[in-house]
């Protein structure tokens, strides 16, 4: 994304620029055809604690207490885990307060979780625990997407003000209406409102997730404009001309 290349770019690290793809011949795999019959989905990881997924599972946590149709497969933590996390958190705070916070990497075990100390951790809600189904993987999730009318979308916290997840590439190439975190780049991959859905906050998440619910013609109007741009511009093909190129400058 273009702040991890402003990042590097700013430690002296020469960098271009290649997002994500769509490999378009998933939809020669699966049946693209099929009914959607979710109609709301969201699969990915939610690890606990700041600089990880900490504000997807607020989104998640709002929307399952907003009574929609949501279904989330994910990879969560054990309690075993998440309490880990929890002694490191008032641990690494406790020697922050009495003025030793620079000595944290000395500590052998605790240095390797010292980024916990940052944010409060918490246990997953009980709605989230019975909302949870199993993870799925490969040609399994492409046909989760091509069978789900929306899928939810939210960068984990590296991304910071930027997009570029492979969620956006898979669900907008499956058909799926994409919804998606607004982000400062997010206009230089697909037009908004148009091609994908935006959103900044969770009201006006669960605001424009009813809508669509409510508005199928619409809806459907904005997957075939995601696949179109997905399957134009940010296909396994078009990043392997940009590669090609950037290495024969390079050479």
């Amino acid at each position: 994304t273009p702040c991890l290349r402003e990042e590097f770019e700013s430690k002296g690290i020469r960098t271009h620029l290649v997002y994500h793809s769509f490999e378009g011949q998933i939809l020669n795999r699966i049946n693209s055809q099929s009914r959607r019959e979710n109609d709301l989905v969201f699969t990915g990881s939610l690890l606990t604690g700041g600089g990880f997924h900490k504000t997807r599972i607020e989104f998640l946590d709002h929307m399952l207490m907003s009574n929609i149709p949501l279904k989330i497969y994910g990879s969560i933590e054990s309690n075993t885990k998440i309490l880990q996390k929890m002694t490191a958190y008032y641990f690494i705070n406790l020697i922050r307060k009495v003025g030793l916070g620079k000595a944290v990497p000395n500590f052998p075990i605790i240095k390797n979780y010292e980024m916990y100390g940052d944010t409060k951790i918490n246990f997953y809600s009980a709605k989230m625990l019975r909302s949870m189904l199993p993870p799925v993987f490969g040609l399994g999730q492409f046909d989760l997407l091509a069978k789900s009318k929306i899928c939810f979308n939210i960068h984990g916290e590296i991304a910071k003000g930027c997009a570029g997840n492979v969620r956006l590439f898979e669900a907008t190439g499956l058909g799926t209406c994409l919804v998606t975190d607004w982000k400062r780049n997010l206009k230089d991959l697909f037009e908004p409102e148009k091609e994908v859905i935006t959103y900044k906050t969770k009201e006006e998440c669960v605001e424009k997730i009813i809508w669509l619910i409510q508005n199928p013609t619409e809806m459907e109007k904005i997957s075939q404009a995601g696949q179109a741009r997905t399957l134009k511009d940010h296909t396994t093909d078009k990043r392997a001309v940009l590669i090609d190129k950037l290495l024969k400058e390079r050479l």
